[in-house]
């Protein structure tokens, strides 16, 4: 019988609880990740009529680290990181090798959580024919999840969750073989995700991921993430999307078919100097203010895309209506007929805030029977409140999926407006001046009493100018005489 996910999941909370020692969370976690990927490619290695999605020279195996003793273990580990590094020119220089395992002058503790999580993981095989398909990838999700869940975004560390990343994923449903790009990927969340949902249509074609993350350690989670899952040719460059984009080889704004993200909500210093001076013409609509870069993000997805392409982004809702250089922005994106679709969604689905977000849907270049018409979707209330935190049921996801796909209007949800409306509405996306949820019982009750106050109101100052228009006419006639 394979290994499942849930075994899996299991394993790693026990190893990061063996492994802790003097280390803090994020330190645990990368190196527990490393040694998973030595285990995984050192296993696949090993079996006879296996294809190993890694090489691994012969000389270097599992098997070194369990002869290891204690204090020995860090160089051992470290000699092996760097012969999968040298045997591999895909692989990042450091995402295994930089990792801080200890030295023989290491504190005890340290070296023997190290013996531990080396003895733990050796009792399980982790090759191609010993665990179900992805179950490793699926664990490790379940790790960074965890991790971010119970921290909040710590150390510049963030994974979207799950709920919201399948929704985002349906919305962007890139094709087979597509390159699709996460320009503030965090710990690839959004990366794992397209690849398993283009692989549910087509299992050979796939898609070409790239991401790139500023945060060194979302940037090695990443990396280490895409590898669990099986995508050793997926590519996350560490550094600045806004001041350094990726580049094509001839040195011009680096495109694609499909880009997704849920990059820093409100994030300042986003580097509002260089972007006056940006070689790639990314902010042709208004450059956005010092102190929030959401419109950075929205205008660089915009430029990187392919003829024909589409991004969707989860945003801050005073992306929607925030006026100032902002509003001339979102006005030169609706004039252009930029905006595909708006959704405003519930509070607290997030990790590391609680604010409600939105999601953008953009266009390089509308459908015919889009141009010219925007749809909003209102699914401010579409959650359910599990452990202290909003989820995205299956069901949400489905109704605001379908929603964008019929592109229709539904009384109460969703609304296809005009671009003529939105430009009498002062340029405003927020979606609350389109489609206004519906009224419960309870409400309504509250809408026919405030009703009834409002006629006892009218008929209180019908009685007060009736009488007035008496002493008026009293007053007058008192004078004529």
């Amino acid at each position: 019988m394979k290994t499942t996910k849930d075994d899996l999941a299991n394993l790693l909370w026990s190893a990061l609880d063996a492994s802790r020692g003097s280390q803090g969370r994020y330190e645990a976690v990368a190196n527990l990740l490393a040694l998973l990927v030595l285990k995984r490619v050192s296993d696949t290695s090993d079996e006879a009529d296996g294809e190993p999605f890694l090489s691994l020279p012969p000389d270097a195996r599992w098997s070194a680290l369990r002869m290891a003793d204690p204090g020995g273990l860090p160089e051992a580990i470290h000699t092996l990181a760097v012969a999968l590094e040298t045997a591999n020119s895909s692989l990042p220089q450091g995402l295994l090798s930089d990792l801080d395992h200890g030295t023989r002058r290491t504190r005890s503790t340290r070296n023997a959580g190290l013996d531990r999580l080396v003895a733990l993981l050796s009792g399980v095989r982790l090759g191609s024919q010993d665990v179900e398909p992805d179950a490793l990838g699926e664990a490790c999700d379940s790790l960074l999840q965890r991790l971010v869940a119970t921290s909040g975004k710590s150390r510049g560390i963030s994974h979207t969750p799950p709920d919201l990343r399948d929704l985002v994923v349906s919305l962007l449903d890139p094709k087979a073989g597509a390159s699709v790009c996460d320009p503030a990927c965090g710990a690839a969340s959004f990366l794992t995700g397209v690849a398993k949902h283009t692989a549910q249509r087509d299992p050979v074609a796939g898609s070409a991921l790239f991401g790139q993350e500023k945060s060194r350690e979302s940037w090695r989670l990443a990396n280490l993430s895409l590898l669990l899952h099986g995508h050793a040719h997926a590519t996350v460059e560490f550094g600045d999307t806004l001041r350094d984009p990726p580049l094509s080889s001839d040195g011009s704004l680096r495109r694609f078919d499909a880009i997704l993200s849920a990059p820093p909500l409100g994030l300042g210093h986003w580097g509002h100097k260089e972007a006056e001076f940006d070689p790639h013409g990314r902010f042709r609509y208004g450059m956005p203010p010092a102190r929030t870069g959401d419109y950075a993000f929205v205008q660089h997805a915009l430029a990187s895309l392919n003829a024909g392409g589409r991004a969707v982004l989860v945003v801050a809702p005073g992306v929607l209506f925030r006026g100032g250089g902002e509003k001339s922005i979102r006005e030169g994106l609706i004039k252009d007929d930029r905006i595909e679709a708006v959704v405003s969604l519930g509070p607290n689905l997030l990790y590391a805030t609680g604010i409600p977000v939105a999601i953008l849907v953009l266009a390089e270049d509308k459908e015919a029977k889009k141009r010219r018409k925007t749809l909003f979707i209102n699914a401010s209330d579409r959650f359910e409140d599990v452990r202290g935190r909003n989820l995205l049921a299956p069901k949400h996801r489905e109704a605001i999926v379908g929603a964008y796909r019929s592109f229709a209007n539904e009384r109460g949800f969703a609304r296809v407006v005009e671009t003529s409306e939105i430009e009498g509405n002062d340029f405003s996306l927020d979606v609350k001046r389109y489609v206004q949820l519906p009224l419960g019982e309870e409400e309504c009750l509250d809408l026919v009493s405030l009703r009834q106050q409002v006629d006892d109101l009218e008929r209180r100052r019908a009685e007060v100018l009736e009488r007035m228009s008496a002493l008026l006419l009293k007053v007058g006639g008192s004078h004529g005489a």
